[in-house]
């Protein structure tokens, strides 16, 4: 996987905002569904990639559980207590909705 660290991709999959907020510049781009809470599984960090957008997303491009980012690529380790809770990062990112309401194409 190192040979695509700090290059530009394409990834499409599950994502997912933070929750309680107008607008976000962050979301997870994932493997499988998961909403935060109760509709699917948590996401580990070898399936998820925490993805900072240029521009913050608002209005109903917030409700999309599927789509595609566009950005630069990271391996970026974080730890919190010796524990590995993330892995791959992407920032100067954009989003393209693809499906609202939690079912994927």
């Amino acid at each position: 996987i190192w040979m695509f660290d700090d290059k530009w991709l394409e990834v499409t999959g599950y994502v997912a905002f933070p929750l309680m907020a107008d607008s976000s510049d962050e979301l997870l781009s994932m493997l499988n569904q998961w909403d935060g809470c109760c509709i699917g599984i948590p996401p580990t960090p070898y399936d998820a990639i925490e993805v900072r957008l240029t521009k913050a997303v608002e209005g109903n491009a917030r409700m999309a559980t599927f789509g595609t980012v566009r950005g630069r690529f990271k391996i970026d380790p974080h730890l919190v207590g010796g524990w590995l809770v993330g892995l791959y990062a992407m920032d100067q990112a954009t989003m393209s909705p693809q499906t609202y309401g939690g079912f994927a194409p």
